[in-house]
């Protein structure tokens, strides 16, 4: 919105009346709740923004795109946000990570959580296998004496 045009809004609001005032303040709130997630993120990267390239500090502001502030590394030269790297790298729709993280927490259907957040079914399949990862094979360290031993159960699956 240009400052002209913002000037005047101002002007108006004084117009409204309480209900209208308050419609006003509720939409605002939840414009700004949707926003949060990725918001915070950004916030508490900006402190200490790290090349997640080369593990550089030495960055330095680049823009912003779609309200995420991008850094460029001074030594390797690439480019990032508070998101590269993350699950949520590149995602759309970030007003709906938190809905959808609730829908998450309370075990919901593929079907029921993309209802609840207005997204298509495919949509809620990505974003549950990207959000929880499966854990991985763990490589298990053993010290001192480990000893192995195998052990054959005779089984007939005929029939």
């Amino acid at each position: 919105m240009r400052k002209k045009d913002f000037s005047s809004f101002l002007a108006q609001v004084g117009s409204l009346s309480a209900q209208q005032k308050a419609q006003l303040a509720e939409i605002l709130v939840l414009s700004e709740a949707k926003q949060a997630p990725a918001q915070l993120i950004d916030e508490e990267f900006s402190g200490k923004a790290t090349c997640p390239a080369c593990a550089s500090e030495s960055v330095h502001k680049w823009g912003v795109v779609s309200g995420l502030q991008r850094y460029r590394c001074k030594e390797c030269k690439r480019t990032f946000n508070a998101l590269t790297g993350t699950p949520m790298a590149r995602l759309r729709k970030k007003e709906l990570w938190e809905d959808y993280s609730q829908t998450l927490s309370e075990s919901l259907s593929l079907t029921k959580a993309a209802a609840r957040c207005g997204i298509d079914r495919t949509t809620a399949f990505r974003w549950r296998h990207r959000f929880l990862p499966l854990p991985g094979p763990q490589a298990v360290r053993c010290s001192g004496i480990t000893e192995m031993d195998e052990t054959y159960f005779r089984e007939s699956f005929k029939g």
